[in-house]
């Protein structure tokens, strides 16, 4: 685990709650292949964790509480990056930034964006994508125009992050190719 304390994740007496934690740091392969990538790919500058459903920005501290003191001392740079793409972005109407506390009323420990910012010194976030309307709050969306919606309407946001990073970047939303059942790819053009 990663944070202060063991309050905002499951441990061992709860394996199948969705936030178990696992019995140790990178315990599961997925976050073991995050870490070891941007472990292995030192030039990386912002992780973004894209999540599903909601319209909010979730920076770090997400075990912090809602003053979220430890980003803005000790990250002073980072919380500015966050605040500027926050404000200049085009962030979906109603978009609310902050820290788990913040946003989704509970800490978070463990969570990635912590992980990178703090001990990688990664800009990293969570975004919770979705929009401020009753179809877009959904973990699986399964309208294709209303996913495409959804990611039209967050695209600005994310562009205007990476050209932050690199200005030559051009990125347009290409279109949503079917996979199975429940999963949808999106093809951005670069």
């Amino acid at each position: 685990m990663f944070a202060n304390d063991d309050e905002g994740s499951s441990g061992e007496e709860n394996v199948c709650a969705e936030d178990y934690r696992g019995p140790e740091p990178f315990s599961e392969p997925e976050t073991r292949a995050l870490s070891d990538f941007v472990s292995n790919w030192t030039n990386i500058k912002v992780v973004i964790n894209l999540h599903a459903f909601g319209n909010l920005m979730i920076v770090p501290f997400n075990y912090d509480n809602n003053v979220n003191g430890h980003l803005k001392e000790d990250f002073p740079l980072a919380n500015q990056f966050y605040k500027h793409i926050h404000e200049n972005g085009k962030l979906p109407k109603g978009n609310r930034m902050g820290n788990g506390r913040t946003t989704i009323n509970y800490t978070a420990n463990g969570e990635a964006s912590d992980y990178f910012l703090a001990e990688k010194g990664v800009y990293s976030m969570s975004p919770e994508l979705g929009l401020n309307d009753k179809k877009s709050q959904k973990f699986f969306v399964d309208s294709k125009s209303e996913l495409k919606h959804i990611v039209s309407k967050n695209y600005y946001w994310l562009h205007y992050t990476m050209k932050q990073l690199h200005p030559s970047l051009h990125f347009e939303l290409g279109h949503l190719e079917k996979d199975g059942e429940t999963s949808r790819t999106i093809v951005l053009n670069a």
